[in-house]
């Protein structure tokens, strides 16, 4: 019989265990509410002491200047082409690579998935150095376009996937269809 003590026992340890769990919430929002804050003072403001943890009122100018010292509308563009380029032409890249190392039997397949894997290894910036690509999108998008981590997680994801299921798609000529979401 469970007595009344180890009932307050087990409610203590459930109440400690949610008041861990709400410091480690207010702990890990709080850099966030700095940075939403700090952004509507003015620089000088930012570190004054005792600290400011009210909104103030330069959040337009603040992010009028930024947008003029930085050119936030190049950064943004820079970015969504970026991630737009890269993931369309690595999810079709590795997923052929994966489903080409999960399904094929070739000669050398696997020294060549070790190659791959081995690759993981080399360092990408001095290779960018060596060809005079430094700030230039193919840089960023072109040593990440077979990226081995990617074709690793996709030939896993392929060898799950029946050789039966695949040969009835191929069948009915639904093959693409049918595999792109196991890529994801």
């Amino acid at each position: 019989m469970i007595s009344k003590n180890d009932n307050h026992k087990k409610a203590f340890i459930k109440n400690m265990d949610l008041l861990f769990i709400d410091l480690g919430s207010y702990l890990s929002i709080g850099p966030f509410y700095w940075m939403i804050i700090g952004s509507t003072h003015p620089s000088g403001e930012i570190f004054h002491l005792p600290p400011k943890l009210l909104p103030g009122g330069y959040l337009a100018k603040n992010f009028q200047s930024l947008r003029e010292s930085l050119g936030i509308a190049k950064i943004f563009w820079n970015s969504i082409f970026i991630a737009i380029v890269y993931t369309l032409v690595s999810t079709f890249i590795c997923a052929m690579a994966g489903y080409a190392f999960a399904k094929f039997r070739f000669k050398g397949r696997n020294f060549f998935f070790f190659i791959i894997l081995f690759s993981l290894m080399i360092p990408l910036f001095e290779l960018m150095v060596s060809f005079n690509w430094l700030n230039t999108y193919q840089a960023i998008i072109l040593p990440s376009l077979a990226s081995p981590f990617a074709i690793y997680l996709m030939r896993q994801n392929m060898q799950a996937v029946p050789d039966s299921i695949i040969e009835a798609f191929v069948h009915e000529r639904y093959l693409t269809p049918f595999l792109t979401p196991f890529c994801f």
